[in-house]
């Protein structure tokens, strides 16, 4: 009778010295992403790139508005077109200008690069934080630290500090702190029914909100209102509360609507053909979203230049897609086998019972209706990352069925757990860590090479180049109020007096470009071109320099400074 006690005193000491083990990994862990961004200058995703460099232009006053891009006009290039930016919500751009101007006021002369890496900072501790509470509520203390030390490693909680891509991350950053509130809002036992209520509304007001940090959010608003209405049918929780967490969300709706923040065309506008091959994709790419898993597939089976899987999508898109299948019936083995089993000191509480609910539900129809505007022919691609939020949320219930099955005493169950934790927890972990070191001590070695004056790195220019020399060199060659076509839309913000047009020229086939509706008119002080020179050798810059009108002169001269660039330069005869 004595052996038990000690036995159970020592599982305790073991159970605290692992949980100590796994919170002190967790803080050197937090320490060095929060660290990361500042390993080297930040580079911009395109999207976000087009409205910030928007937001530059009406900042120095080369535009009235801070929403709207000023570039040639293609039917005229002699003529400057205003092009309002309703494709990607304001934040993308105001967010970050509204960190510059706090910075600025504190007395800081910050340029965009120093902004870049504050914001991601910013958003990095909110979106650990909130993530880390709402894990919180999901798994044992025994398991948090681990489950938090796997989530800091995933690639998509750091790969910011590189290359920014914005209303992505700040809808990740915000998200737990939401469903956090709903789920308050749905559990609330306070005396006060009027609390409850106002409880519930804000929560409906915030949920609709999402959609101001990035569009695809409202699959997430969609998501979360079905696991609304689920809950108040399953678990019996107040259809009134229920009542004033829609009106919250219909106050901001109409405000929403009222102050034109939704774009007028947006990706779920059909555009392509319907297709079945999104079936393929869907039954496992909260899977594929939960961890990143797909981004670990990518660069194993499609990276390079004899991909292994297909492209799946109309956009060269949904190739991990393949795989879908295969590990949702994996996972389909993995819930029987637990279903079937002793749940080894489990407890069924209530509220766990109900938050899952609220997250599975949530997830599934994000998935369902992804799949739909899929099929419909929506312009959206077929990418894991738009489900991303819902389904990093059941992590903690993947992770909680495959200790359950490793803690089973057949040896295939116990396999199935093991496999389980390596799939889709530890290997993705140790993928992330290692983009991690890459990114912040490998290709932090040549990053100033292609940084410019405005802090901003440039993955397109050499890496052996001097990106602020050869920028003066562009300004100084279209000091004349020639036209200079830049190949991504962050480059203008190292070109800010020069008149700009756009053409991604380095995304787009030789087919693609001979489709291209052509030019009209050449500019009084003709164009200079900036671009690779593997555009010039695989033969997309001729088929591109066919779009421009005749008659014309075309010269073409090396960049002093970037060693791969060519400089082609096209003028009236």
């Amino acid at each position: 009778m004595t052996d038990i006690p000690e036995i159970t005193h020592q599982k305790k000491i073991s159970g605290n010295k692992s949980q100590l083990l796994g919170w002190l990994l967790f803080a050197l862990l937090v320490v060095a992403v929060l660290v990361s961004p500042f390993s080297q200058a930040p580079g911009l995703l395109t999207d976000v790139g087009t409205c910030i460099s928007a937001m530059d232009q009406s900042q120095i006053g080369n535009s009235p508005d801070a929403f709207t891009s000023f570039h040639a006009d293609p039917n005229d290039l002699r003529e400057t077109v205003a092009q309002p930016l309703t494709w990607w919500p304001r934040s993308y751009g105001a967010i970050p200008m509204f960190v510059r101007q706090m910075l600025q006021a504190f007395g800081g002369n910050v340029n965009w690069g120093t902004t870049i890496q504050v914001t991601v900072v910013i958003f990095m501790v909110i979106g650990i934080s909130g993530w880390l509470l709402l894990f919180r509520r999901c798994v044992t203390v025994d398991w948090l630290p681990w489950l938090g030390c796997a989530f800091i490693l995933f690639r998509f909680s750091h790969a910011n500090g590189y290359l920014y891509d914005g209303g992505e991350f700040q809808f990740w950053g915000v998200f737990p702190w939401i469903l956090l509130l709903n789920l308050r809002a749905i559990t609330s036992d306070l005396c006060c029914k009027g609390s409850n209520n106002a409880m519930a509304t804000a929560a409906g007001i915030c949920t609709a909100l999402l959609v101001l940090l990035k569009y695809s959010a409202g699959l997430t608003c969609l998501g979360i209102a079905s696991g609304w209405c689920f809950v108040c049918w399953r678990h019996d929780v107040s259809r009134h509360r229920l009542l004033f967490f829609f009106s919250g969300a219909a106050i901001s709706s109409v405000l929403i609507l009222t102050f034109g923040l939704m774009p007028n065309g947006n990706p779920t506008t059909q555009t392509t053909a319907a297709q079945l091959t999104p079936l393929l994709w869907a039954p496992g790419s909260w899977l594929l979203a939960c961890s990143d898993l797909e981004s670990l597939i990518n660069r194993v089976f499609i990276a390079g230049d004899n991909p292994i899987l297909s492209p799946l999508g109309p956009f060269g898109d949904g190739a991990a897609g393949w795989l879908s299948i295969p590990l949702a019936l994996f996972f389909v083995v993995m819930l029987v086998s637990y279903k079937s089993s002793d749940k080894l000191g489990e407890k069924d509480e209530g509220q766990r019972v109900l938050l899952r609910d609220v997250i599975v539900v949530c997830c599934c129809v994000n998935v369902i209706t992804l799949t739909l505007l899929l099929i419909r022919g929506s312009s959206i691609h077929m990418d894991a990352r738009l489900i991303r939020c819902a389904s990093i949320a059941t992590l903690p219930w993947i992770l909680t069925i495959s200790v359950n099955l490793i803690r089973q005493k057949r040896i295939r169950v116990k396999s199935l757990g093991w496999v389980s934790l390596m799939l889709f927890i530890v290997g993705p972990a140790l993928y992330g860590a290692a983009t991690l070191v890459d990114k912040s001590l490998i290709r932090s070695a040549y990053a100033a090479n292609q940084t410019g004056t405005s802090g901003i790195r440039h993955d397109l220019l050499d890496t052996d180049g001097n990106a602020t020399k050869f920028f003066a060199e562009l300004e100084r060659l279209t000091a004349d109020d020639r036209l200079i076509l830049i190949i991504d839309p962050a480059m203008q913000l190292d070109l800010p007096n020069s008149r700009i047009f756009m053409e991604h020229l380095h995304l787009r086939t030789n087919e693609q470009l001979a489709a291209k509706r052509s030019y009209n008119h050449l500019p009084e002080n003709g164009i200079l071109i900036a671009a690779p020179s593997d555009l010039i050798q695989d033969g997309r810059m001729d088929t591109y320099m066919g779009l421009f009108p005749e008659p014309k002169i075309v010269r073409q001269d090396s960049s002093s400074f970037m060693p791969d660039w060519e400089l082609i330069y096209i003028d009236n005869p």
